[in-house]
Protein backbone atom coordinates (compact mmCIF):
# COMPACT_ATOMS: atom_id res chain seq x y z
CA UNK A 1 0.00 0.00 0.00
CA UNK A 2 2.97 2.33 1.22
CA UNK A 3 4.50 1.80 -2.63
CA UNK A 4 1.36 2.56 -4.30
CA UNK A 5 0.62 5.47 -2.39
CA UNK A 6 4.81 6.91 -3.16
CA UNK A 7 4.11 6.22 -6.49
CA UNK A 8 0.83 8.03 -7.02
CA UNK A 9 1.72 10.78 -5.69
CA UNK A 10 4.67 11.25 -7.94
CA UNK A 11 2.87 10.72 -10.83
CA UNK A 12 0.69 13.49 -9.55
CA UNK A 13 3.47 15.62 -9.26
CA UNK A 14 4.88 14.75 -12.93
CA UNK A 15 1.21 15.58 -14.40
CA UNK A 16 0.51 18.70 -12.61
CA UNK A 17 2.60 21.43 -14.67
CA UNK A 18 2.68 23.78 -11.59
CA UNK A 19 4.65 21.58 -9.37
CA UNK A 20 8.84 21.03 -10.07
CA UNK A 21 9.24 17.74 -8.31
CA UNK A 22 12.69 17.15 -8.93
CA UNK A 23 14.04 18.35 -5.82
CA UNK A 24 10.94 16.35 -3.83
CA UNK A 25 11.67 13.25 -2.21
CA UNK A 26 8.07 11.25 -1.68
CA UNK A 27 8.54 8.65 1.24
CA UNK A 28 6.03 6.68 2.48
CA UNK A 29 4.71 6.81 6.16
CA UNK A 30 2.03 4.97 7.98
CA UNK A 31 -1.24 5.99 6.03
CA UNK A 32 0.11 8.45 3.67
CA UNK A 33 3.45 10.19 2.47
CA UNK A 34 6.31 12.66 3.75
CA UNK A 35 7.57 14.80 1.53
CA UNK A 36 11.40 16.03 2.04
CA UNK A 37 13.90 18.85 -0.05
CA UNK A 38 13.74 22.25 -0.46
CA UNK A 39 11.55 23.88 -3.21
CA UNK A 40 12.11 27.33 -4.80
CA UNK A 41 9.17 29.47 -2.86
CA UNK A 42 6.57 29.84 -1.08
CA UNK A 43 4.27 28.93 -3.54
CA UNK A 44 5.54 26.04 -4.76
CA UNK A 45 5.26 24.23 -1.55
CA UNK A 46 2.06 25.13 -1.58
CA UNK A 47 1.20 23.88 -4.85
CA UNK A 48 2.91 20.31 -4.10
CA UNK A 49 1.43 19.99 -1.08
CA UNK A 50 -2.17 20.72 -2.72
CA UNK A 51 -1.21 17.96 -5.40
CA UNK A 52 -0.76 15.72 -2.82
CA UNK A 53 -3.61 15.94 -1.17
CA UNK A 54 -5.40 15.34 -4.48
CA UNK A 55 -4.11 11.62 -3.97
CA UNK A 56 -7.18 9.30 -2.49
CA UNK A 57 -4.65 6.81 -0.91
CA UNK A 58 -3.25 9.55 1.11
CA UNK A 59 -4.48 9.43 4.17
CA UNK A 60 -1.63 11.08 6.14
CA UNK A 61 -0.11 13.91 4.70
CA UNK A 62 3.42 14.85 6.74
CA UNK A 63 4.95 18.27 5.07
CA UNK A 64 8.54 18.60 5.83
CA UNK A 65 9.45 20.67 2.25
CA UNK A 66 11.20 23.99 2.97
CA UNK A 67 12.17 26.80 0.86
CA UNK A 68 15.27 27.60 0.15
CA UNK A 69 17.13 31.22 1.23
CA UNK A 70 17.11 34.23 -1.67
CA UNK A 71 21.05 33.69 -2.86
CA UNK A 72 21.02 37.53 -2.66
CA UNK A 73 21.93 39.83 -0.05
CA UNK A 74 19.16 42.21 1.23
CA UNK A 75 18.74 45.29 -0.90
CA UNK A 76 17.09 48.20 1.92
CA UNK A 77 15.74 50.23 -0.88
CA UNK A 78 14.36 47.67 -2.32
CA UNK A 79 12.48 45.89 0.16
CA UNK A 80 10.68 48.89 1.25
CA UNK A 81 9.52 49.04 -2.74
CA UNK A 82 8.34 46.43 -2.66
CA UNK A 83 6.60 46.66 0.71
CA UNK A 84 5.11 49.93 -0.99
CA UNK A 85 3.72 47.65 -4.09
CA UNK A 86 2.29 44.79 -2.00
CA UNK A 87 0.87 47.19 0.19
CA UNK A 88 -1.08 48.74 -2.79
CA UNK A 89 -1.69 45.50 -4.32
CA UNK A 90 -3.40 44.48 -0.88
CA UNK A 91 -5.34 47.28 -1.06
CA UNK A 92 -7.40 46.78 -4.21
CA UNK A 93 -8.29 43.47 -3.18
CA UNK A 94 -12.28 43.68 -2.04
CA UNK A 95 -12.18 40.92 -0.17
CA UNK A 96 -9.43 42.99 2.53
CA UNK A 97 -11.29 46.29 2.44
CA UNK A 98 -12.13 46.34 6.10
CA UNK A 99 -8.76 44.71 6.98
CA UNK A 100 -5.92 46.55 8.20
CA UNK A 101 -2.92 45.27 7.10
CA UNK A 102 0.94 45.84 7.13
CA UNK A 103 3.42 44.51 4.53
CA UNK A 104 7.25 44.35 5.45
CA UNK A 105 9.99 42.62 3.54
CA UNK A 106 13.46 41.75 4.02
CA UNK A 107 15.00 39.93 1.26
CA UNK A 108 12.32 38.33 -0.77
CA UNK A 109 10.48 37.36 2.38
CA UNK A 110 7.01 39.09 3.22
CA UNK A 111 6.26 39.35 6.80
CA UNK A 112 2.14 40.17 6.85
CA UNK A 113 0.83 41.54 9.86
CA UNK A 114 -2.35 43.78 11.33
CA UNK A 115 -5.70 42.40 11.94
CA UNK A 116 -9.06 41.18 9.58
CA UNK A 117 -11.96 39.15 10.72
CA UNK A 118 -11.96 36.56 8.69
CA UNK A 119 -9.37 33.61 8.42
CA UNK A 120 -10.15 33.44 4.67
CA UNK A 121 -8.89 36.89 4.53
CA UNK A 122 -6.04 36.16 6.13
CA UNK A 123 -5.36 33.42 3.64
CA UNK A 124 -6.49 35.64 1.01
CA UNK A 125 -3.49 38.14 2.01
CA UNK A 126 -0.94 35.65 1.84
CA UNK A 127 -2.49 33.66 -1.47
CA UNK A 128 -2.24 37.37 -3.08
CA UNK A 129 1.70 37.66 -2.06
CA UNK A 130 2.95 34.33 -2.82
CA UNK A 131 2.24 34.61 -6.13
CA UNK A 132 4.69 37.15 -6.79
CA UNK A 133 7.59 36.33 -8.95
CA UNK A 134 10.25 37.74 -6.36
CA UNK A 135 8.71 36.37 -3.35
CA UNK A 136 10.36 33.23 -1.90
CA UNK A 137 8.69 32.96 1.58
CA UNK A 138 5.72 34.67 3.25
CA UNK A 139 5.38 34.95 6.85
CA UNK A 140 1.72 35.47 7.85
CA UNK A 141 1.31 37.16 11.24
CA UNK A 142 -1.78 38.75 10.36
CA UNK A 143 -4.61 38.60 13.45
CA UNK A 144 -8.08 37.88 13.51
CA UNK A 145 -10.14 40.89 15.10
CA UNK A 146 -12.78 39.88 17.60
CA UNK A 147 -16.08 39.23 16.27
CA UNK A 148 -19.23 37.75 19.05
CA UNK A 149 -19.99 34.14 17.08
CA UNK A 150 -23.79 32.92 17.04
CA UNK A 151 -25.06 31.21 19.85
CA UNK A 152 -26.24 28.62 17.38
CA UNK A 153 -22.63 27.60 15.81
CA UNK A 154 -22.24 24.51 16.32
CA UNK A 155 -26.08 24.04 14.47
CA UNK A 156 -24.89 26.73 11.77
CA UNK A 157 -22.00 24.97 11.02
CA UNK A 158 -23.03 21.54 10.93
CA UNK A 159 -25.29 22.41 8.21
CA UNK A 160 -22.58 24.03 6.34
CA UNK A 161 -20.15 21.03 6.35
CA UNK A 162 -23.47 18.49 5.34
CA UNK A 163 -23.92 20.95 2.55
CA UNK A 164 -20.61 20.63 1.38
CA UNK A 165 -20.74 17.69 -1.52
CA UNK A 166 -16.59 16.77 -0.94
CA UNK A 167 -17.12 16.26 3.19
CA UNK A 168 -19.09 13.40 5.29
CA UNK A 169 -20.28 15.96 7.79
CA UNK A 170 -22.48 13.22 9.58
CA UNK A 171 -19.38 11.60 10.66
CA UNK A 172 -17.93 15.38 12.02
CA UNK A 173 -18.89 16.57 15.68
CA UNK A 174 -18.22 19.95 16.87
CA UNK A 175 -17.91 21.56 20.04
CA UNK A 176 -17.19 25.57 20.47
CA UNK A 177 -16.61 27.75 23.52
CA UNK A 178 -15.08 31.00 23.37
CA UNK A 179 -14.20 31.14 19.88
CA UNK A 180 -12.54 27.80 19.39
CA UNK A 181 -14.35 24.74 17.68
CA UNK A 182 -13.24 21.63 17.76
CA UNK A 183 -13.53 18.96 15.41
CA UNK A 184 -13.85 15.54 16.11
CA UNK A 185 -14.88 12.23 14.17
CA UNK A 186 -13.77 10.70 11.14
CA UNK A 187 -13.07 11.60 7.53
CA UNK A 188 -12.62 9.03 4.32
CA UNK A 189 -9.47 11.46 3.07
CA UNK A 190 -7.23 14.28 4.05
CA UNK A 191 -8.69 16.27 1.64
CA UNK A 192 -12.07 16.21 3.53
CA UNK A 193 -9.97 16.84 6.84
CA UNK A 194 -8.80 19.68 5.33
CA UNK A 195 -11.99 20.68 3.91
CA UNK A 196 -14.21 19.96 6.83
CA UNK A 197 -11.19 22.77 8.41
CA UNK A 198 -11.55 25.65 5.88
CA UNK A 199 -15.21 25.15 5.90
CA UNK A 200 -14.83 25.70 9.83
CA UNK A 201 -12.95 28.65 9.76
CA UNK A 202 -15.47 30.53 7.66
CA UNK A 203 -17.21 30.47 10.31
CA UNK A 204 -18.42 34.22 12.13
CA UNK A 205 -16.26 34.58 15.15
CA UNK A 206 -14.03 31.67 14.67
CA UNK A 207 -11.01 32.22 15.91
CA UNK A 208 -9.07 29.11 16.82
CA UNK A 209 -9.67 25.43 14.53
CA UNK A 210 -8.95 22.66 16.56
CA UNK A 211 -8.49 19.76 13.94
CA UNK A 212 -9.07 16.25 15.50
CA UNK A 213 -10.99 14.81 12.66
CA UNK A 214 -9.25 10.79 11.98
CA UNK A 215 -8.80 9.80 8.30
CA UNK A 216 -10.17 6.38 7.95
Amino acid sequence: MGTKVVSDVVEEFAWDPSVDHRPIRVLAVRGGVALEGVVSSAEQRAAVEKAAVRVCGARVLVNRLEVAEPAEDSDPVADERHAEELTSLLGLQRCLASSRIRVRVRNSTVVLEGETEWDYARRWAECAVRNILWVHNVVNAIALRHVPAPSDLEVRLGRALERNVHVDGARIAIEHHRGVVRLNGSVSSWAQRMTAERIAWSAPGVEQVVNLLRVD
